[in-house]
């Protein structure tokens, strides 16, 4: 029977994490039952129910973040929600799109480490928050995390998108049509569509809605316009970033 979850994703993060997976993260292991029951969907709890690790997040993220003040923002949603939740859905003809996904992500994150062009931030639910993301913030991978609803994209509290006004983003993670969807949602509510951009090879489409890599990307009731619709090597060739060197570096 295959595991839900990546058990080799924590070897991506430095450190490695404190934690058994995969809860990688040893400062969240005083809600391990509630993250495992909720990865693996024995239990779906609310964060009512789970408001010890609902208010640890929250500590944890104020204490890691840093301040958003590149005009250029990369917004991710559940990067991780394959990974830590649905492996099983993997045969032998996606495992090799979902392999070139991580190696984009973190591609993606190991160029932030000496960005001064782009801040990077990630939409995220609690329970994957203290598996593994935390452990991105804490290394300086990423600039900062809002948290989300534990099913969908949509932000617990709307007031982290001001920070994000005004800012040209770049959007990428998973699924598309379904809680990325629901965060593009959120940002729209700046009224900057315009300047709110998909990297192609940074999103996903659910197991349950075919192909892995998407053909389209939706975006409100229609799908990206083409001409905002970039690949990871267009956006990091924006920040400034050599492409090449990213991939000698991250090797």
């Amino acid at each position: 029977m295959k595991l839900y979850y990546d058990p080799n994703i924590g070897d991506r993060i430095p450190n490695g994490g404190s934690g058994r997976a995969p809860v990688f993260n040893g400062r969240f292991d005083p809600w391990r039952r509630d993250i495992i029951g909720n990865l693996s969907y024995v239990r779906n709890h609310s964060y009512e129910q789970c408001r010890g690790l609902l208010a640890a997040c929250k500590s944890h993220i104020q204490e890691y973040s840093q301040p958003i003040d590149a005009e250029d923002v990369v917004l991710l949603t559940h990067p991780f929600y394959l990974s830590l939740c649905q492996m099983y859905a993997l045969d032998s003809g996606s495992e090799g799109t979902i392999r070139d996904y991580l190696e984009n992500l973190f591609t993606l994150l190991e160029a932030g480490k000496s960005r001064d062009r782009f801040n990077i931030v990630v939409f995220e639910t609690a329970q994957h928050y203290g598996a593994i993301t935390s452990l991105l913030l804490e290394a300086g991978l990423i600039d900062a995390v809002a948290l989300t609803k534990s099913d969908s994209g949509s932000l617990l509290d709307l007031s982290d998108i001001r920070r994000l006004k005004d800012k040209t983003l770049f959007v990428g993670g998973g699924y598309n049509g379904r809680c990325l969807y629901n965060s593009m949602n959120c940002l729209r509510i700046n009224g900057q569509d315009e300047k709110i951009f998909a990297i192609s090879d940074l999103i996903l489409n659910s197991p349950y809605d075919g192909p892995f890599s998407p053909r389209e990307i939706i975006f409100g009731q229609s799908f990206f316009p083409p001409s905002r619709v970039l690949s990871l090597e267009k956006v990091l060739e924006r920040f400034g970033v050599s492409s090449s060197q990213l991939v000698q570096d991250f090797r």
